[in-house]
């Protein structure tokens, strides 16, 4: 993927020089409500070996992990497997955050 110039899906992000702060709140629900997951240890081996390979490169100027980075995880733990609502979710949480009380 690095060879080829693509994104790493769930690591940088447009604005953000450091890791998403809503990645650590992931993390965090994630270590007091969820024991004993392939899944979530998986987002957290991730999160500590991916940003250290893509500073590596040389090329990438933000190798933190995004929301996105763990948001998946925590999805499929609780039953959601069709990966093709993800983004509708992340969509309609948006439209949320903007919409008038």
């Amino acid at each position: 993927m690095l060879a080829s110039g693509k994104v790493v899906p769930g690591y940088g992000h447009a604005v953000l020089r450091k890791t998403d702060p809503r990645f650590m709140c992931e993390l965090a629900f994630a270590e007091k409500y969820i024991k004993d997951s392939n899944l979530i240890e998986l987002v957290k081996a991730n999160y500590e070996v991916i940003p250290q390979e893509l500073e590596k490169t040389g090329k990438i100027s933000n190798p933190w992990p995004n929301v996105d980075a763990g948001s998946g995880a925590l999805l499929m733990h609780y039953g959601l497997t069709q990966q093709d609502y993800y983004t509708v979710l992340f969509g309609v949480s948006r439209a949320f955050g903007v919409a008038p009380a």
